[in-house]
């Protein structure tokens, strides 16, 4: 009752002062049947009010204004991808056993890329990953997170990655990765138990990240060409078909 408490206080003053606007009118003008005209003519508007403010406008807004926030946060995916996505899904992918079932991507993607868009989709979502880290991987791919720590933090901290959920499991996955990594270099401890853990959670960034991927390559063909033909010549899937 009491977050309610101001707009309830708000709410009878308006209607206090209206009432009394009312009194001095009628006191004034001695109209009762003028002042019940404007009383009845407010109240049929009303409902055209709120459709117009609320229904239409408020619509309007909000579609703009979701608009930019996708905007941005694809932005902050583009960003990502340049700065160390990409590279560590080449890493990711590298070790990969079942990666000959991305063989869909080695054809010519930069034309077929947006028709085939939901078979792409399809393949990553149901892509059985096999990953086969050894200790060198393992340091490869520490070494690659510790470099970027910073922007990982940096892009945790940004509001707007609440809008876009994927993206947020992606970073606490490749931050869990790092944090286990860590504290096992720092205990010297890498038994046979200990790279069976770092595998499945390797597995799991690969899997945020090559969907991730997906919706960075889309955007980037749809919004900067030019940026998207750089990035079909670096397609880590591609890659290891021609190994």
């Amino acid at each position: 009752m009491k977050k309610y408490r101001h707009t309830l206080i708000l709410s009878f003053y308006l209607l206090g002062t209206s009432f009394i606007l009312y009194l001095i009118n009628f006191a004034i003008f001695r109209d009762f049947h003028h002042i019940a005209i404007f009383v009845t003519e407010d109240l049929a508007f009303i409902p055209i009010e709120v459709l117009v403010t609320v229904v239409i406008i408020e619509s309007l807004l909000g579609r703009r204004d979701r608009k930019k926030k996708k905007q941005k946060i694809n932005i902050l995916l583009e960003v990502f991808f340049e700065e160390v996505g990409n590279e560590l899904l080449c890493k990711l992918a590298a070790n990969d056993k079942n990666c000959c079932e991305f063989e869909c991507f080695t054809f010519d993607i930069g034309k077929s890329f947006e028709n085939n868009f939901d078979k792409l989709k399809n393949t990553i979502n149901n892509h059985r990953n096999s990953i086969e880290l050894e200790q060198q991987d393992i340091n490869s791919i520490y070494e690659l997170l510790l470099s970027n720590k910073d922007i990982f933090v940096k892009f945790l901290e940004n509001p707007y990655l609440t809008e876009h959920d994927t993206f947020t499991d992606l970073l606490q996955a490749v931050s869990h990765l790092y944090h286990e990594i860590r504290f096992r270099k720092n205990n010297n401890a890498f038994s046979e138990a200990d790279m069976i853990h770092l595998r499945e959670d390797a597995q799991r960034v690969y899997k945020y990240l090559s969907e991730e991927w997906l919706v960075y390559m889309d955007y980037i063909q749809n919004e900067y060409p030019f940026a998207y033909n750089l990035a079909i010549q670096n397609v880590p899937f591609a890659e290891i078909k021609q190994k």
